[in-house]
């Protein structure tokens, strides 16, 4: 590990999260508008490469999706329906997949060019995103082929991340929290089966919030 002490247990720490089961709750809200509303995402992932994904707006629920055992099933909400779909070609895996996340890991770390930063800001406890613990924080910053900044608060007990903050080009917002344990994903009922093949997966999983810094 190229990084210092703290980084390289932060990421091994990760890595093995990352196969267990873990939930993010991503929210973006928009800094010019005094109004409180907010989307929200929120994935659940098992470890295993499967995984939920259920979004609201403003509170309502507007998506649903799951990806169990490489079949996606999405909720159509003007139908009252579930639909299921089974792809060859398994585009969600990048995403939900343990081993995927841990060879692009690898990949960064035995890069020749060290894209990544992590600058500590300084120290605060945990809060509610993880009760008695305290979290180092970090201003992370890539300038390889995703340029990005961001916040990102990691405690100094397990070495996990607890929250990630970054802010959006339009003047918004991401903030992201993470828990981890069990997860169980089950297939819905009733279902149908979704026959139009034009559908872009990538499309339905724009909120899926994904661990940036270590890909």
């Amino acid at each position: 590990c190229k990084y210092d002490q703290a980084i390289c247990q932060y990421m091994a720490a990760q890595v093995k999260a990352f196969s267990s089961g873990m939930t993010l709750t991503s929210t973006t809200t928009n800094k010019a508008k005094t109004s409180s509303a907010a989307s929200q995402s929120v994935s659940h992932m098992d470890g295993q490469g499967n995984m939920q994904i259920i979004s609201t707006e403003n509170g309502k629920e507007t998506g649903n999706m799951i990806v169990l055992n490489k079949v996606t099933y999405f909720k159509d909400y003007e139908a009252n329906q579930w639909f299921k779909m089974t792809s060859a070609d398994d585009q969600t895996s990048s995403a939900s997949n343990p081993e995927s996340f841990i060879e692009n890991l690898k990949e960064n770390l035995n890069s020749e060019e060290i894209t990544t930063t992590y600058t500590k800001l300084g120290q605060e406890p945990c809060g509610d995103m993880a009760p008695k613990l305290t979290c180092d924080i970090y201003q992370v910053s890539d300038t390889g082929e995703v340029d990005f900044t961001s916040k990102v608060w990691i405690d100094t007990t397990e070495h996990l991340t607890r929250k990630m903050e970054m802010d959006l080009s339009d003047g918004g917002v991401n903030t992201t929290t993470y828990t981890y344990g069990p997860v169980t994903i089950t297939e819905p009922s009733p279902v149908k089966e979704f026959t139009t093949p034009e559908l872009d997966l990538q499309k339905m999983m724009e909120n899926l919030p994904v661990e940036t810094p270590e890909e």
